[in-house]
């Protein structure tokens, strides 16, 4: 498990180095800038798909990241390694040939197009690092039973969690309300119904338009009497296909407002995600802190209270040992007035025999 950490710090610190990259304005930019550009891209892209397949191998190695989907990633990250080693490739042999790279990029689109798509694998990466570091905090916390005030803190996240994706769906729907206009809320399912019926009615009339022609050849006597039929059949049938026509054209705008809306939405989201992991990282490591201070301080304590106790004992002790001194001290004495001279005890002997019998006591 060190070793995946490892590997995510080293992914965290490629991650910070291409955003700190300088921003280039393409459509002032020359070529040796774009070469210089695509040289750092294509060596980060390298150093990321190495990352990538050591994440993998640890993988196999820890089951807590086996749910972890990197090939997604992965995939991404190849094809932009392809395309940034064929461009560099293409600039490389315009070196060659002793073009002038001060000249200006003479398609500014190819700059902006690369830096574009490398952005999104930097949020696709970014993603990755998350559920990675999420799921090595899950295993860290899961192998640690959690105490009171932590688990009500992971319980309260989770619950803002889901209050916060419950308004991103109320915002994701005014977004698009807002995006396509209060007169446009038609279902895409609807016009697909009545482009449905409209050609089953065009099949049906272009069949009886057909009927109704082999007929009038094989009946030329009777093409007067049926020619103001075919008239009213041929308008009502260029009527269904001018009806036809119109809807194709508002599902075609439908379908590019919905491409060019979920995308909007999907840089959006990427974006936000982001922003939202890194406040929620902050919080926890401002969380361990507290518990460490917390830790530190109640230990202080507990030290301080056993010095107490420790200085209480070495004093009972000392008082003790005085006490212990005071008896002996005592004793002696009483040891001396039984050694008296036996002149002093013969007119006491009746005395002193209660008082060694006390002291025998």
């Amino acid at each position: 498990m060190s070793e995946a950490i490892l590997l995510l710090d080293q992914l965290q610190d490629e991650l910070h180095t291409f955003k700190s990259l300088p921003l280039i304005p393409w459509t002032q930019a020359n070529r040796a800038q774009l070469v210089e550009r695509l040289k750092q891209w294509d060596t980060h892209t390298k150093q990321v798909r190495e990352l990538l397949n050591l994440l993998q191998l640890e993988q196999l190695k820890t089951p807590a990241l086996k749910d972890v989907d990197v090939r997604e990633a992965e995939t991404f990250v190849k094809k932009n390694h392809d395309v940034l080693e064929r461009n560099l490739q293409f600039e490389k042999d315009k070196t060659n040939r002793k073009i002038d790279l001060t000249e200006k990029v003479t398609t500014p689109a190819l700059g902006a197009e690369l830096e574009n798509r490398l952005h999104r694998q930097w949020m696709v990466l970014q993603r990755v690092h998350e559920h990675f570091h999420i799921a090595l905090r899950k295993s860290m916390n899961d192998s640690q039973p959690v105490k009171g005030m932590e688990g009500d803190l992971f319980s309260l996240i989770r619950t803002k969690d889901d209050e916060i994706n419950k308004v991103k769906q109320e915002r994701d729907q005014l977004k698009r309300e807002k995006y396509f206009g209060p007169n446009e809320k038609y279902s895409l399912t609807e016009m697909e119904n009545e482009l449905q019926e409209l050609l089953q009615q065009f099949a049906v009339e272009k069949h009886g338009l057909f009927d109704h022609l082999e007929s009038g050849k094989k009946k030329l006597d009777e093409y007067a009497n049926y020619h103001m039929h075919l008239e009213n059949k041929t308008k009502k049938l260029e009527h269904l296909v001018h009806e036809l026509t119109k809807k194709h054209v508002g599902i075609l705008t439908l379908l590019k407002k919905e491409r060019d809306f979920a995308r909007k939405l999907a840089l959006d989201l990427e974006t936000e995600t982001a922003t939202l992991r890194a406040l929620y990282s902050k919080e926890l490591l401002s969380l361990e802190d507290t518990k460490h201070s917390i830790k530190k301080e109640i230990e202080e304590k507990h030290a301080q209270r056993i010095m107490q106790l420790e200085k209480r004992a070495n004093d009972q002790e000392s008082l003790i040992k005085e006490l212990d001194a005071l008896v002996r001290e005592k004793e002696r004495q009483l040891s001396r007035m039984e050694n008296k001279s036996p002149l002093e005890k013969k007119p006491n002997e009746t005395l002193s025999r209660p008082k060694k019998i006390l002291n025998l006591r």
